[in-house]
């Protein structure tokens, strides 16, 4: 269902990421990882702290399906670029973050990121 919400694009952006964060802090993940990551992108470059502590949020869950950032590889590294050129240090730590543990679960592509 949720899936279905990033990929209509119907509701409101802030109050999205917020249901992300609560989400998230449930344990679950989005439906359709591919409308999912299509939906953060659109909210760059204007949201980008945002995006960033969504994405944190979704990458930080053990029980994430990492299969669901190595198939939308080019939309993670880009929303990733965006999070490290922020003005914002915090955001640019996190973006480093998720980098760093998409690189230990596998994504050794996105290596660059985290240096």
């Amino acid at each position: 269902m949720l899936g279905v919400w990033f990929g209509k694009n119907k509701s409101e952006n802030g109050w999205m990421l917020e249901q992300l964060h609560k989400l998230a802090a449930l344990k679950l993940t989005p439906a359709h990882p591919a409308d999912f990551f299509t939906w953060l992108d659109s909210l760059m470059p204007e949201r980008t702290d945002e995006v960033i502590a969504s994405l944190a949020f979704v990458v930080e869950d053990d029980g994430f399906d990492r299969w669901m950032f190595a198939a939308n590889n080019q939309l993670v590294r880009k929303i990733l670029t965006t999070g490290l050129a922020s003005p914002n240090p915090e955001t640019i730590t996190r973006a480093r973050q998720i980098a760093n543990v998409l690189v230990a679960k596998g994504q050794s592509d996105l290596f660059d990121l985290t240096q």
